[in-house]
């Protein structure tokens, strides 16, 4: 992957955080999703968007790799 990296955390999964996603990997942005740092009113819904939406537009990973990555 080549760009800048924007790691992406917060509220509404299948909303706002895929939505951003999905407009930064359209800028040219590498999009790094670590899904226990996002949520939702529904599993369902949650799952679909990381299992789904996003695989195409995101790096989807967890904090603990986040953290990991960062440290290097």
């Amino acid at each position: 992957m080549t760009g800048p990296v924007i790691i992406e955390t917060g509220a509404w999964t299948n909303m706002s955080i895929e939505h951003t996603a999905r407009t930064g990997a359209d800028k040219g942005y590498v999009m790094v999703i670590p899904e226990d740092g996002c949520s939702t009113m529904n599993a369902d819904w949650h799952r679909a968007s990381i299992d789904y939406a996003m695989r195409n537009v995101a790096m989807v990973t967890n904090t603990d790799e986040v953290i990991r990555a960062l440290g290097q």
